[in-house]
């Protein structure tokens, strides 16, 4: 009888060592292997710097077509488009850049994109995103 306790309780204490094992691994396999945030592209780069404002977009295939847009924002009460934006558009990924003199104050980058199966053809994601401020 006594060594049936040690064997329930040795049994007991594997049980609750491999579940509390699984729940950490599952835990570490979402922190370092997030899912993607969008399902066609591998990467979106932008913002403003030394006198350029820019950014690129990467596609996982290279059969599909993407466009991006990015436009200076200046705080002035709120965040207003100003009237420089870089565009691009390509098979399987785009960059834009274009030279900007700003004048003193705070500005940001808007990142907008669309990816699409071809060019003309339908729309599969899209989204916009905002660089962190510039105080120029």
């Amino acid at each position: 009888m006594k060594h049936a306790k040690k064997l329930v309780a040795l049994i007991l204490c594997l049980v609750l060592a491999l579940g509390l094992g699984l729940g950490v691994y599952a835990d570490y396999e979402e922190i370092f292997y997030p899912k993607p945030k969008w399902s066609y592209v591998s990467a979106v780069s932008g913002g403003i710097d030394n006198g350029t404002v820019g950014g690129s977009i990467i596609l996982y295939n290279s059969a599909h077509y993407t466009t991006i847009d990015v436009t200076v924002q200046k705080f002035n009460s709120g965040w207003e488009d100003t009237s420089i934006v870089a565009s691009a558009a390509g098979y399987k990924g785009a960059s834009a850049s274009k030279p900007v003199s700003l004048s003193t104050g705070l500005y940001r980058a808007k990142i907008v994109f669309r990816v699409y199966t071809t060019k003309g053809g339908a729309y599969l994601e899209g989204d916009t995103l905002y660089t962190g401020e510039y105080r120029f």
